[in-house]
């Protein structure tokens, strides 16, 4: 079995936990992954599917900024999870409902 690694970082992000997002986007799924003192995660450990990512919590290991009630998202396939991500995420919902509500 081969692991593939992801990344959570504004500063890298230590203890915050990161899961897939179920299709509804709101739901998260299994119990979560845990970010080493680099920010560093084993994606191979998230749920399988096709929902986003999502990191909670945890603390930046730069500033000792602590991430309480925080969460960074990525669109699926993401390896890094940060701020920038989160706009794209962001995003990607954003245009994906413009098109569901002026397309169909």
């Amino acid at each position: 079995i081969s692991s593939q690694f992801g990344i959570v970082a504004d500063g890298y992000i230590q203890g915050a936990k990161v899961y897939r997002l179920a299709s509804d986007g709101l739901t998260l799924l299994g119990n979560g992954v845990l970010t080493d003192s680099n920010g560093k995660f084993d994606l191979s450990k998230l749920p399988p599917g096709n929902g986003s990512i999502v990191a909670v919590g945890g603390r930046d290991t730069t500033t000792g900024v602590d991430y309480t009630g925080i969460k960074l998202f990525a669109p699926n396939g993401a390896t890094v999870i940060n701020p920038f991500t989160t706009l794209i995420h962001q995003f990607l919902l954003n245009i994906g409902q413009y098109f569901v509500k002026n397309i169909s």
